[in-house]
């Protein structure tokens, strides 16, 4: 029997209309030799009725209580079969039809498998950041690797022991990031649009960048805290620069237009 290349699982608690969205993205998807997983948190709507609507498009679903979002991303971890893994939450989706079957025709057996995000505001669509190359510690900084663009080997998140459970929002962050610069794990940056984030989700709450912050700072302390206020002093030296040279540019045109006679 041929290896199931994909596992797409799917986390969902209470967000039917977003469900409805995400299966419908997984289940029209052109390459076929992938499994899909949902793990639901006990769904108090109508997300159970949309999944039994699915359930022949569904290889693996539970609905029951779970401790969180990377508790329920574990559980998914727990059942996958395939060789990679990507976690399309319920509201997100795919870019198009055609996205498994040109990551599985461009894929080189790495690590990690990064692709384009894409993010839905209310203002429309626009593509995330695109990770530097080569990448960089200091990218982890100041920024992340989105789970919704990143198809990981099931072998390495069993290896290094899945999501820590402890945080709320930025343990795929975590995961990524020791991954690749602890565990020198191998990734591949591909040119692709892989899927649409919905932004009024979890990572997008009023309160949220407070979180992320404080939960990327601990991390960073407790693996490299003798590094940490290097990487302090270098974000305040790069917004530093910035500013000294658009203060600088508005100081000579200020002078400038004096010269002559502007007011």
């Amino acid at each position: 029997m041929n290896e199931i290349f994909f596992s797409i699982i799917t986390i969902n608690k209470d967000n039917a209309n977003g469900l409805y969205k995400t299966i419908k993205s997984v289940v029209e998807q052109t390459f076929n030799n992938f499994e899909y997983i949902i793990i639901d948190g006990a769904s108090k709507d109508s997300s159970v009725e949309i999944i039994n609507q699915f359930k022949n498009k569904i290889n693996y679903w539970i609905s029951e209580k779970d401790n969180g979002v990377y508790h329920a991303m574990n559980k998914g971890m727990n059942v996958a079969k395939g060789k990679y893994v990507l976690f399309l939450n319920s509201g997100d989706y795919f870019a198009d039809k055609n996205v498994l079957q040109q990551v599985a025709a461009k894929s080189s057996d790495t690590d990690f498998i990064i692709g384009n995000q894409l993010m839905l505001y209310k203002s429309g669509i626009k593509r995330a950041e695109q990770i530097p190359t080569p990448l960089t510690v200091y990218h982890f900084f100041r920024s992340t690797i989105w789970h919704q663009a990143t198809f990981t080997k099931l072998s390495v998140l069993k290896e290094l022991g899945g999501y820590d459970e402890n945080l709320k929002i930025t343990s795929d962050w975590k995961f990524i990031f020791l991954a690749l610069v602890l565990h020198h794990k191998s990734y591949q940056a591909l040119p692709i649009d892989i899927s649409v984030f919905d932004t009024y989700g979890m990572s997008g709450a009023s309160d949220a960048n407070l979180i992320i912050q404080k939960e990327k700072t601990d991390v960073l302390k407790t693996y490299f805290p003798y590094f940490y206020p290097d990487y302090i002093t270098l974000h305040r030296y790069k917004h530093l620069s910035f500013n000294h040279i658009k203060n600088t540019i508005s100081y000579f045109l200020f002078k400038l237009m004096r010269k002559l006679n502007f007011k």
